[in-house]
């Protein structure tokens, strides 16, 4: 059991690792949720609706994407949210769809990423929302984000063009697990897996001499 030493050391290493990536929490990357708006944009299956954002300087993981929707009095279809990057929503690549309401209701309404996504460092990504059938309204805001910069915003009318606004949105993010803490920890491993290998050979080679 001369193992159980450095056993400890791997547990309390992932025991540290992991209660300060939970204690950090999520971060607003880009938020105008608290903006005043006056109009809104319609999401349907003919117009496909995208608001773009920068992600931070260093990598992350996609938390939640909240999204300032305005439902129709009359029954909406459901709604799909997905991840784009690339400089346009139209040319980039999608990387995730998120977690939601279907047919949500009026107000700021969250969407989470199914699997966690990678947001690479100070690279542009889009939101890209719609709907098959009835329309819903993205609201578009008064004002400039609070937190976060964005690339503009684009909409779907058989080509991807300027709108007049921003959407009303707002994007968590957590950080993303060390690479050298990860590598630290699988280093930690193989010199125990060593040791304990070593151990097991001199236990073996001393046994005969003690019977």
């Amino acid at each position: 059991m001369r193992y159980q030493p450095c056993k400890a050391k791997i547990t309390g290493f992932l025991t540290i690792l992991f209660s300060a990536a939970t204690l950090s929490g999520s971060t607003i990357l880009y938020d105008n949720s608290g903006s005043t708006w006056t109009s809104n944009m319609s999401i349907s299956s003919y117009f496909y609706q995208a608001q773009s954002f920068r992600s931070a300087s260093t990598a992350t993981y996609l938390d939640t994407v909240s999204l300032g929707l305005l439902a129709n009095d009359g029954t909406n279809s459901p709604i799909l949210v997905r991840v784009f990057d690339g400089l346009y929503p139209g040319i980039g690549t999608p990387i995730a769809t998120l977690n939601g309401p279907s047919n949500p209701g009026t107000g700021l309404i969250s969407y989470a990423a199914i699997s966690p996504v990678l947001l690479e460092a100070d690279t542009t990504y889009w939101i890209v929302a719609y709907a098959y059938g009835a329309a819903y309204g993205w609201r578009i805001a008064d004002e400039e984000p609070t937190t976060g910069t964005d690339s503009g915003r684009r909409m779907y009318g058989g080509t991807w063009d300027a709108g007049p606004g921003d959407f009303v949105m707002k994007v968590e993010v957590i950080p993303e697990i060390s690479v050298s803490a990860l590598f630290a920890l699988s280093s930690l491993s193989l010199v125990c897996v060593r040791r304990r290998s070593q151990n097991r050979i001199t236990e073996q080679a001393v046994a005969p001499n003690d019977r």
